[in-house]
């Protein structure tokens, strides 16, 4: 297994106001290669446990693994935060609704820059992060900016961003969201095919339950409990 995480909580309390249950023992796995959804209504808490799959943010209770690592247990993390950072540069990928490409670069560029980040070889990054590009259909795009792509291309290099690093697996949260239905359509069929191409496994957030059903396995999240749909 790539990823195991087991009984996750998660509350928060806001001022003056009783707590707030968000998560309540989830516990999912996924597999090399594993293409899965978490479907489920805004609110549920589906965005909370991938940022905490994502070491982005703590749970209360649980433990987070990665292969041999353990990452979270015992209510602690069990690494420091450069080597998080590290672990999250070199393992995980993130996509998410919005592309957050920086203005000023090109596509080639923000594309190779998590790769400059973890090696300081300029070459060998934007080598990588063009062969993704191409991979996604933007071999055209490849010195365009931002403003001057569709959102479906900007998208598409924020794929080629969250891949660059050869990560275990790539987190999305709502991928498709600013997109239309013909986009979202090929986007996620993008993401379907470049997790088999790429040895990378997928975790996507979505609203969408026909765009899940591409993934291998698709999860509920329903008031804080995470149930296996299908």
């Amino acid at each position: 297994m790539i990823l195991q995480a087991q009984n996750l909580y998660k509350s928060y309390t806001p001022k003056g106001r009783e707590r707030i249950d968000i998560l309540k023992g989830v516990s999912l796995s996924v597999g090399e290669r594993e293409l899965v959804s978490i479907v489920g209504a805004s609110g549920s808490g589906k965005t909370t446990l991938l940022n905490i799959l994502g070491t982005l943010d703590t749970a209360d209770d649980g433990e987070l693994r990665f292969k041999s690592t353990v990452i979270f247990s015992n209510k602690k993390f069990h690494l420091n935060q450069e080597e998080i950072a590290k672990f999250r540069n070199q393992r995980i990928g993130f996509v998410f609704q919005f592309h957050h490409l920086l203005d000023d670069f090109t596509a080639l560029e923000n594309a190779a820059m998590p790769h400059y980040i973890l090696t300081g070889n300029f070459k060998l990054a934007k080598e990588k992060a063009e062969a993704l590009l191409v991979t996604v259909g933007l071999k055209e795009r490849l010195n365009h900016l931002p403003s001057e792509l569709s959102g479906g291309e900007a998208q598409r290099v924020a794929i080629a961003r969250a891949l660059v690093n050869s990560p275990d697996v790539v987190f999305a949260d709502e991928p498709s969201g600013n997109l239309d239905s013909k986009n979202s359509d090929k986007l996620y069929e993008l993401i379907a095919e470049l997790s088999q191409k790429q040895n990378t496994s997928f975790v996507i957030v979505t609203h969408n339950n026909r765009y899940a059903e591409l993934s291998a396995r698709t999860f509920e999240m329903r008031d804080g409990v995470l149930q296996q749909v299908r």
